[in-house]
């Protein structure tokens, strides 16, 4: 189906809007997955390294190798542009997705993936999930192509799209599944005989099977999972499913939004299985199915929105086909897709603009206070978790003016008078800190200032100041602070 002018034109206004949403996030400060990977490259010999020597959980091999080759850089805009690209791209291929039922749905699959605020913070913020989201739309385009066509360049396109998006993140494994199922019955219902089935399997896993066993033997066997605080499971889904539609990320409305996004995301996968339209089985083993199975499976010890980017991002061009059937029969239909649509928008407008106020974290701005408020050239830093934070101070430490000597003191070379400033760090919501707190050896620290993030990715920072030094009994309180004791600062 040719689109003319008129639509190519909607389209290029889509991604302009796409690009001005994700831009602005390009430009806040790198956060701590982001620094980890930039100080990993900065260490590396080779660019072997990426496949044969960061064996962490933080290592996206396409991310990193990206990293690599744009090299040392003082704007951190450049570490981000192939998110950026990647988000933009999307969308147009969200366009793609959803142009063969309609023009309407085209228009609506590339609204949402436009203003879906996790994938605008993904898509600017220099990781591997926005890559994979690419990817997993590149795959599912190419595996309807060698359904309608049969033709080797698009298994070839089938087979390259999947490896990138392994090389993006391992969520890709969702795709792999349900790429598998969805062209083995379609291949079945075309012609039953094995021979026949298995013959189209071949041709379009062939190159993935060939490649993704060694990549899984040298560079993911070996891999070791970062640690992070636990959520709980049902929060983290309730969460996810609640953000995935504009929702909060917490709070009384999670649960009523999260339970709304998934009657509706069923509901569009019914209203594709009942239209007849083939991929509904797809849908509903990406979006559910997959991530279920891997999750019942694997048992994971940590679980986080990013991880389910790409069942968000086919849920949200899954939607465009009942949505644009609803706007399409008017009156009260049409009312109820119109409510929900500025719903989403509200909801993600929020959410962008919270982003947009405190990024994914105030950490340069928080050592710059730190200078400049404490006299005599040099200042100690202590924190509540030394690899995070140290992390961060190491690496913004170097945008520092000239002469700032500023030295981080990990928890166990802790002097008897302390530090000057210590950092308390919170991922999640913000929490309640005391205002004041007494170290074990009798330091008093007072609470400064604070600087939050917007959610999703980044820490909040608490900065705390030495006041005075006493003998007090280790871990006594501050007088008045029922119990406010430098133990409660623990993350």
């Amino acid at each position: 189906m040719r689109d003319g002018p008129g639509a190519r034109w909607e389209l290029l206004a889509i991604l302009a809007v796409a690009t001005a949403l994700r831009l602005p996030g390009c430009f806040q400060a790198l956060w701590l997955d982001e620094v980890w990977t930039l100080l990993e490259v900065e260490r590396m010999g080779s660019a072997l390294e990426i496949l044969t020597g960061l064996h962490d959980s933080n290592n996206h091999h396409l991310n990193t190798a990206i990293f690599y080759l744009v090299g040392s850089q003082e704007h951190w805009s450049l570490y981000r542009l192939h998110s950026l690209v990647a988000g933009v791209a999307t969308v147009a291929l969200a366009w793609a997705i959803a142009r063969p039922a309609g023009r309407l749905e085209a228009r609506l699959a590339a609204a949402l993936t436009t203003l879906s605020y996790p994938l605008i913070h993904f898509s600017s913020e220099a990781r591997g999930y926005a890559l994979a989201l690419l990817f997993a739309f590149a795959s599912f385009l190419a595996l309807r192509s060698f359904l309608e066509t049969r033709r080797w360049l698009a298994a070839l396109a089938f087979g390259i799209a999947i490896l990138l998006g392994f090389a993006s993140h391992l969520a890709m494994l969702y795709v792999l599944l349900a790429s598998a199922v969805w062209l083995g019955v379609e291949l079945w219902r075309c012609d039953p005989r094995p021979a026949a089935v298995a013959t189209g399997l071949a041709r379009c896993f062939a190159l993935p099977a060939l490649l993704l066993l060694p990549f899984y033997i040298v560079a993911i066997a070996p891999m070791k999972i970062g640690q992070a605080p636990l959520r709980d499971l049902g929060e983290v889904l309730l969460s996810t499913a609640s953000q995935s539609a504009g929702g909060p990320a917490d709070g009384v409305l999670v649960a009523p939004v999260a339970l709304l996004m998934a009657s509706l995301t069923l509901g569009a996968i019914v209203f594709l299985q009942r239209a007849r339209r083939a991929e509904w089985l797809f849908y509903l083993i990406v979006i559910g199915l997959a991530p279920a199975l891997l999750l019942a499976a694997l048992r994971p010890d940590y679980l986080a929105l990013r991880y389910y980017l790409i069942p968000i991002g086919f849920a949200l061009v899954a939607l465009a086909a009942p949505l644009a059937e609803g706007w399409r029969r008017r009156g009260g239909a049409r009312l109820g897709v119109g409510l929900l649509l500025l719903l989403f928008c509200i909801g993600n407008a929020q959410s962008v603009a919270k982003l947009y106020a405190h990024g994914r974290g105030g950490y340069l701005e928080a050592l710059r206070f730190i200078t400049e408020s404490t006299p005599g050239g040099h200042v100690t830093i202590a924190s509540d978790h030394d690899f995070r934070n140290h992390l961060l101070v190491h690496y913004y430490q170097r945008f520092l003016p000239p002469g700032e000597n500023l030295t981080y003191l990990k928890q166990h070379r802790l002097p008897p008078e302390g530090s000057d400033w210590m950092i308390a760090h919170r991922l999640g919501e913000r929490a309640e800190l005391p205002a004041k707190f007494r170290d074990p050896r009798g330091n008093r620290y007072v609470l400064e200032k604070r600087y939050p993030y917007a959610g999703l990715s980044g820490m909040h920072w608490y900065l705390y100041r030495r006041t005075a030094t006493g003998a007090a009994v280790p871990g006594a309180p501050e007088p008045g602070e029922r119990g406010a004791a430098s133990r409660s600062l623990a993350p």
